[in-house]
């Protein structure tokens, strides 16, 4: 796991890469906020589609972890994308079945 020291880019807000990736069936995402915020964490196809909402709602300052069941896609890349009220970021994974 990543140290929190390694957590912060300037913004504050950090998204880590899901381990493990590639992956076949489940997988983690974690990500740091700097402050309560809204957060949408979600899932894109390669077409910018999207195919699912993990998280909706406020999330209290820190680390949160997600996991996530891919069993129901098939395999090929996708992305991930935590977006809050001031920033967005946005990472690739890899499901091979």
């Amino acid at each position: 796991d990543i140290s929190l020291n390694n957590y912060f880019e300037i913004s504050g807000y950090y998204l880590n890469q899901n381990a493990p990736n590639p992956f076949s069936n489940e997988t983690e995402f974690s990500f740091f906020i700097p402050e309560k915020t809204m957060v949408e964490f979600s899932i894109y196809n390669v077409f910018g589609e999207k195919l699912a909402i993990l998280r909706n709602n406020i999330h209290e300052a820190g680390k949160h972890t997600i996991q996530f069941d891919a069993e129901k896609l098939i395999a090929g890349t996708y992305y991930f994308r935590l977006k809050t009220e001031k920033i967005s970021r946005t990472k690739m994974m890899i499901i091979i079945k």
